[in-house]
C-alpha cells in the first residue's frame, strides 16, 4: 500500500529535501524500523543485534527516504489477510485466503482455501485476479485480467519465495523452547487454526439468533 506519512522535524536532523513527495512504494512493516531509528537519532547499528537483525535487517530503510529524494522505495508490496467467516455467511463459498503482490507496474491477487489443518493454500481453490497499472483502467482496477501469463507468474512468486520466506518466514528461536519467538510462533498458528476450524463447524443455529456473533466472534457487542 501507499503510506501517506508526515513528518515534523524543526531540528532538521531527520529530513532533507522536504519540497519533494516521495513516490516510492513502502509498507506498514517498514515503519517500526523508522521509527526505533528515529528513536536512536539515526543510528541504524539497533539492526546488527540478535534477534532484531534476524527480523528487521530486510525491512525497506524509510529513515533514508526522509533524508533524500533519491533514496529508492521497494520493489514490490506484499499484503494478506485470513478472514473468519462461518458458511452460514459465506453463501457462495468464497475463499477466505487473500495474499497479494503489488508493484510499480502490476497487482496480483490471489483468493483461495488454506488445505485442513494447515497454511498452506489449495491449489484446486485459487482464483486470481491481475491489474495493469499501465492503463487507466488498471490503476482505477476497474477491469481485472486473471488470465494474464504475468498473473500466474505472480501467483508462483508467491507460493515459492515470498510466502515461505517473508509473510510466512519462521522467527529465530527453538521451535521447542516456549521462551522462544519460533515457539511462539508457532503456538499462535495453531490457535488461529483451531479458531477457525470451531467457527467453521459451529451448526448453522448458532448464527442464527445472533447470539453466536456475540459469543464466539464478539460481533454486536458494547463498546
Amino acid at each position: 500500500m501507499h503510506i501517506p506519512l508526515i513528518v515534523m522535524d524543526p531540528s532538521g536532523r531527520f529530513t532533507d529535501d522536504t519540497h519533494v513527495i516521495r513516490t516510492g512504494l513502502c509498507s506498514s512493516v517498514d515503519l517500526l524500523n523508522m521509527f526505533v531509528t528515529l528513536g536512536y537519532k539515526g543510528d541504524t547499528t539497533w539492526l546488527t543485534q540478535f534477534p532484531n537483525n534476524q527480523i528487521y535487517a530486510n525491512r525497506l530503510d524509510m529513515y533514508s527516504m526522509l533524508k533524500s529524494r533519491w533514496a529508492p522505495g521497494r520493489s514490490y508490496l506484499l499484503f494478506s489477510t485470513d478472514e473468519i467467516a462461518p458458511g452460514f455467511f459465506n453463501f457462495n463459498n468464497s475463499p477466505t485466503n487473500i495474499v497479494a503482490l503489488r508493484t510499480n507496474d502490476t497487482k496480483v491477487g490471489v483468493y483461495s482455501d488454506w488445505l485442513p489443518a494447515t497454511t498452506t493454500i489449495d491449489p484446486a481453490t485459487v482464483q486470481l485476479e491481475f491489474y495493469d497499472y499501465s492503463t487507466q483502467a488498471g490503476r482505477l482496477e476497474l477491469i481485472s485480467h486473471p488470465n494474464d501469463p504475468r498473473a500466474e507468474q505472480g501467483y508462483e512468486a508467491l507460493v515459492n519465495n515470498y510466502i515461505p520466506n517473508e509473510l510466512a518466514a519462521p522467527l529465530p528461536g527453538n521451535p521447542l523452547d516456549p521462551n522462544s519467538l519460533r515457539f511462539q510462533q508457532l503456538k499462535s498458528e495453531a490457535a488461529h487454526l483451531i479458531y477457525r476450524d470451531l467457527i467453521k463447524n459451529e451448526p448453522d443455529s448458532t448464527w442464527r439468533t445472533g447470539n453466536g456473533l456475540r459469543e464466539l466472534l464478539g460481533y454486536g457487542g458494547q463498546f
